[in-house]
């Protein structure tokens, strides 16, 4: 027996709209989703590929060390995650009276970004609390300013 015409015609529609659905669904999450980004400033730093290298180049001369040390801590009832540095200079004498910014964020969730300025706690070594609460691979960027000097480092760390 023979399928009356609109049926086929309902079922090509059907076909069609869930298709276009699924096409919507995922464009959807793939603009919103964290795990699913491009780095902000990508274009700009391809074009200044030469400037980072050579940025790198002057933060390797300066011969500063920087140490990373991170603590899960519950702090009035949140908890968060002390962000330590221990910045010293080639001779491995502490560097006081810097300015450093962070920007980090989980491997796994690279659309959420943290950005924390630390603050010095003694003589060198410079502290932030951040809400770092995922377990596993985080990359942290890091920024000194001390007098004209700019240090740039990036480190990954698992915890």
């Amino acid at each position: 027996m023979n399928a009356p015409g609109w049926f086929w015609i309902a079922f090509v529609t059907v076909i069609l709209a869930g298709g276009l659905l699924a096409g919507g669904v995922i464009l959807f999450v793939s603009w919103n989703h964290p795990a699913l980004t491009v780095d902000d400033d990508y274009y700009r730093r391809a074009v200044g590929y030469d400037d980072i290298k050579a940025q790198e180049a002057r933060s390797l001369a300066l011969g500063w060390t920087l140490d990373l040390e991170l603590n899960r801590v519950v702090n009035a009832g949140v908890r968060e995650t002390r962000v330590g540095v221990r910045l010293s200079d080639r001779d491995g004498a502490a560097l006081d009276g810097a300015g450093i910014a962070v920007e980090t964020f989980h491997a796994a969730r690279a659309g959420d970004r943290f950005r924390a300025t630390l603050v010095e706690a003694s003589p060198g070594v410079y502290e932030a609390f951040m809400p770092l609460r995922r377990v596993g691979i985080w990359e942290f960027r890091f920024v000194i300013r001390s007098g004209d000097d700019l240090f740039t480092a990036t480190l990954e760390r698992e915890f």
